[in-house]
């Protein structure tokens, strides 16, 4: 997808975010917002979507775009989106540290993931990037959505996230 946008003329900047507290990952995306030249647009996925219904109050952001995403309001985080649970939550297959960071068990890490080959849930088992457990109470102040256009696109075989939580 970045490929056709960058053919296009679009500049893609990708947000790392360091996933060891909601307030480091809203600034992590704010810092690159600083980098742009111009409207941004922000996308975002599952848990990004809080992050990015926090930062995107930025007066660059000229709208937001949610893919299978929290839209947390004022006063919400991203575990007010539990009232709606997807199959993930209501499996086994989450797993938390000692010092409380989540993680997919790799042994059932496949059926709650896009459909790609053995090596390729393999590697994204091992891969995966594990996100401290209180990013999820991360509280927002001021949706952006509610200033910004902002549009979600309801993926309606999500087993990650609940698509009631994105209608």
């Amino acid at each position: 997808m970045s490929d056709i946008l960058t053919r296009d003329g679009y500049h893609i900047s990708v947000v790392q975010q360091p996933l060891t507290s909601f307030q480091e990952d809203v600034a992590a995306t704010k810092r690159i917002l600083a980098l742009q030249d111009g409207p941004v647009v922000l996308v975002a996925h599952s848990y990004s979507g809080s992050v990015i219904t926090e930062a995107g109050t930025v007066p660059s952001v000229a709208a937001l775009v949610y893919v299978a995403a929290h839209m947390p309001d004022a006063g919400e985080s991203e575990a007010d989106g539990k009232r709606f649970p997807s199959d993930l939550s209501r499996s086994t297959a989450i797993r938390l540290t000692p010092d409380s960071f989540s993680y997919r068990n790799p042994a059932q890490f496949h059926p709650y993931f896009a459909d790609m080959s053995a090596e390729q849930v393999a590697f994204a088992a091992r891969s995966q990037v594990l996100i401290a457990n209180a990013n999820f109470s991360g509280v927002i102040t001021t949706p952006a959505w509610r200033g910004k256009p902002s549009w979600m696109v309801v993926a309606t075989k999500e087993r990650v996230i609940n698509p009631e939580l994105g209608r």
